[in-house]
Parts: structure tokens; C-alpha cells; sequence
């Protein structure tokens, strides 16, 4: 049986620093369009979701690109409150969860977020808490 040694895939070195996101959106929204061509998936129908880092990368990605996803659960990452409007313009079904013991995203942060999308006029955001657990809903 042949080994595959090369997957050509790109590998990043999560930080926390602003722009992450931003200098690997092409390639994540390359897969996402490669994806939906090769299963013959319907563009409506994305839904974007993401643990901590990816958490924090869902967020951008539907500020960034709000029209094309269906909807996004976000479980423990950071969002903008400023950059919010975007999602709320586009009405787009949120669904934030957080465990109420994280110490790396405190959930005081996160709220602020989802606060800011209701304050936004965001018809339909949900705000899970998981209470008794830490990063990552574990």
C-alpha cells in the first residue's frame, strides 16, 4: 500500500494577531468553492462554523462575506463588535456557543459581540452558554 507523503496542503501557525484571518481567507474560500463544485452542492446552503481560532475565523469570514453563507454557529472565538453590521444587514442566522468557564475567550468578550448584532437589528441570534465548561465547550 502506498504512503501519501505529500498532501500539498497549506499549514499555518495559529496566533492570535488580526490579520490571520484575513491572509488565509483565499485559500479557505478557494476550498469551500472547490467543495461545492465537485459535490454539485447548493450555493444557499453553506454553513460556516468553527472551534476557538476557527471561531474567531468564522466571524471574519461572515463580516467579510456575508451573503455567502446560510447561516454560522460559532462555538468559543472572538468577534469584532464593531464589524457586526455586515451580518446583521444580511440577516444571516447566528448561533454563538461558549462555555462559561473558558479562560482563554471569556464569555463577557463574546457577549459583547452577540449584544452588538442585537443591537444592530439582528432579527435571530442564539447565545448558548455552557456554564460549566471551558475552551472549546469540553
Amino acid at each position: 500500500m502506498a504512503r501519501v507523503t505529500d498532501l500539498s496542503i497549506p499549514s499555518y501557525t495559529a496566533s492570535a494577531s488580526r490579520d490571520s484571518w484575513t491572509r488565509m481567507e483565499g485559500e479557505v474560500l478557494a476550498m469551500v468553492d472547490s467543495t461545492l463544485r465537485e459535490f454539485h452542492a447548493d450555493q444557499d446552503r453553506v454553513y460556516l462554523t468553527g472551534l476557538s481560532f476557527g471561531g474567531t475565523g468564522t466571524w471574519h469570514l461572515a463580516m467579510t462575506y456575508p451573503d455567502r453563507w446560510a447561516a454560522i454557529a460559532r462555538i468559543c472565538g472572538p468577534g469584532d463588535p464593531g464589524q457586526v453590521d455586515r451580518i446583521a444587514d444580511a440577516k444571516m442566522p447566528v448561533w454563538v456557543f461558549q462555555g462559561g468557564r473558558d479562560t482563554v475567550v471569556r464569555p463577557e468578550r463574546v457577549l459583547q459581540t452577540v449584544r452588538a448584532l442585537e443591537a444592530a437589528g439582528h432579527p435571530d441570534v442564539r447565545f448558548t452558554v455552557h456554564e460549566k465548561k471551558g475552551l472549546g465547550v469540553t
